[in-house]
């Protein structure tokens, strides 16, 4: 029986991977910080699809843990899916000097740009053994705007995700960047934070963005934008004049959790 490691695998995005996945039959293993947390949603798992789901509790911004699970994967000989999900908001304005937002930007690197490349690095190693599997990065839409920190780091990974891809051509493994734009789950809660101030129009269904990035996986594809509006716009702002993607930066930034954080420093 295949398996299946996903980083983040207790809510989110994260879990519907877990369910679509366990709905193949394939094991599963979770990575996630909160054990209470992670240690229900396994057992609920297991007995929803009789299906086997290791709970790997590990802090992903250190990197003791992130070795432990580098040899975790070493050892999973039947791995057929590497999902790199794990992750947080960072709704910080680029210019913050602070000696909390240094960490908190240090420690977002570590876990959604560094870690993928470790991760996904060992991934393809055994898995070109094998000569089959899937490698599933998390970026965003986010990549093609300009988000401080945040969009920088999608960017690198949708760029990372897609020379990955290439370099394990004819190999049986393929990597696939997955680009969601904002979705209903616990995402911006886990960091304090409010969902931002934007038409419901623009939120995806996280079960939807799931099953385009499955299929996508398996198909080989080394990008996918979830949904006709999302890709339409996405490709408004890849080919359409900069100040388009500058604009519309400054309109988001100018909203919602960003607009809450300036009003708190100038306090």
């Amino acid at each position: 029986m295949a398996t299946a490691i996903i980083t983040g695998g207790s809510s989110g995005i994260g879990l519907e991977f877990a369910k679509a996945l366990a709905s193949r039959g394939l094991k599963l293993i979770l990575v996630a910080r909160e054990e209470k947390k992670l240690q229900q949603v396994c057992h609920d798992l297991a007995e929803q699809y009789n299906v086997d789901v290791r709970p790997v509790v590990a802090d992903l911004s250190d990197s003791e843990n992130v070795e432990t699970l580098v040899d975790l994967i070493g050892r999973a000989k039947d791995l057929a899916y590497m999902i790199n999900n794990a992750g947080f908001a960072i709704h910080l304005m680029a210019d913050d000097n602070s000696r909390t937002a240094h960490e908190l930007q240090r420690g977002a690197m570590n876990v959604m740009a560094y870690n993928v490349l470790i991760l996904s690095s060992a991934a393809a190693s055994l898995m070109k053994r094998r000569g089959q599997g899937r490698i599933i990065n998390i970026a965003s839409t986010a990549a093609w705007t300009f988000q401080g920190n945040y969009s920088a780091i999608k960017r690198y990974v949708l760029t990372y995700t897609q020379g990955l891809s290439l370099s394990l051509e004819g190999t049986g493994v393929t990597a696939t960047a997955v680009c969601p734009a904002w979705m209903h789950t616990n995402f911006h809660k886990s960091a304090g934070l409010g969902e931002p101030s934007i038409p419901e129009w623009l939120y995806v269904n996280p079960i939807k963005v799931v099953e385009q990035a499955l299929r996508a996986a398996d198909k080989g594809k080394p990008v996918v934008v979830p949904t006709l509006r999302w890709k339409i716009i996405i490709w408004c702002l890849a080919h359409g004049p900069l100040a388009l993607r500058r604009q519309i930066t400054r309109v988001y930034l100018g909203s919602g959790n960003y607009k809450r954080k300036r009003r708190s420093q100038a306090k």
